[in-house]
């Protein structure tokens, strides 16, 4: 922690172990860590390997492929592991971190990241399994293309590939979308999760300047879940969101115009009825 400057407490110490070829340009590295707190969240029973990678010649099909373990969602709203198959490029990093992340509630996760990069392409894949509750599951699996702009800074192409998160006992499908950033714009695409009656969506421009908007699309979003996720608890809003806000010039002065209707609209466990809001900010 002192040497490092982060935010992070290792108190079974750290155990790694590894070989590293230079002439071959090869490095395997594995470790454990049995208890560390970082950033004030605790995890225990951490297991880590980095790993490098070449194909000796066309014909090398023994190491053409990397192999980690995911997880699906049957219509039970089980999480059933499968393989994910990805294929593996020449002169490749891995890096796989498993974890079990402690709830203040005693709950534990399976935590687990995956990532693949080479030739400025960086593969990602991150789940969470809890095993005893189905309260909050899922996984999210980016891939991402870095370039050089046209005034040489570094940009990003991230591709958001389907997948499911399981949230309080219903099943929700993240859509496939594009995120590209550059020189202080972000482009997003059809960014979004949703179910067969709500959902959220992203789409638009971010950037410095007024003519570039995000649009935020809602359709039967519970206004609890969203409080709770910005970690928004003065005062107690609940009901179902439905309509759309526009954000403009958002890394410089942003502005927003939202115009929803949520039903069965509650302030402080007293319902209301249906709330239409237009709001300028």
């Amino acid at each position: 922690e002192d040497l490092l400057k982060l935010p992070i407490r290792m108190d079974g110490g750290l155990d790694i172990q590894g070989t590293v070829d230079n002439g071959a340009h090869l490095l395997n590295v594995d470790g454990k860590i049995p208890h560390f707190v970082y950033s004030n969240k605790e995890f225990n029973d951490c297991t880590f390997f980095i790993t490098t990678s070449q194909r000796v010649n066309d014909n090398d099909n023994d190491n053409d492929t990397l192999r980690y373990d995911t997880f699906h969602y049957d219509n039970d709203k089980t999480a059933k592991p499968y393989n994910r198959i990805t294929s593996k490029p020449y002169n490749s990093i891995q890096v796989s971190v498993n974890a079990k992340k402690i709830e203040d509630d005693g709950s534990v996760y399976d935590i687990n990241v995956n990532t693949q990069a080479a030739d400025d392409i960086l593969l990602t894949k991150l789940t969470w399994y809890n095993p005893t509750d189905n309260d909050f599951n899922g996984s999210i699996d980016t891939k991402t293309e870095f370039f050089h702009g046209n005034n040489g800074k570094t940009g990003l192409h991230t591709q958001i590939r389907p997948s499911d998160i399981i949230f309080n006992d219903s099943v929700f499908h993240i859509s496939s979308g594009i995120i590209e950033y550059a020189d202080r714009r972000m482009k997003v695409e059809n960014v979004g999760i949703s179910n067969s009656h709500q959902h959220i969506r992203l789409n638009g421009v971010a950037s410095d300047y007024e003519n570039d908007s995000l649009t935020v699309d809602l359709r039967d979003v519970n206004v609890e879940y969203v409080m709770e996720a910005i970690g928004f608890d003065d005062v107690d809003f609940r009901g179902r969101a439905s309509g759309r806000a526009n954000i403009t010039s958002m890394f410089n002065n942003p502005s927003a115009f939202a115009q929803l209707q949520v039903k069965k609209f509650q302030f402080e466990h007293g319902d209301l009825g249906t709330l239409d809001v237009t709001a300028l900010w």
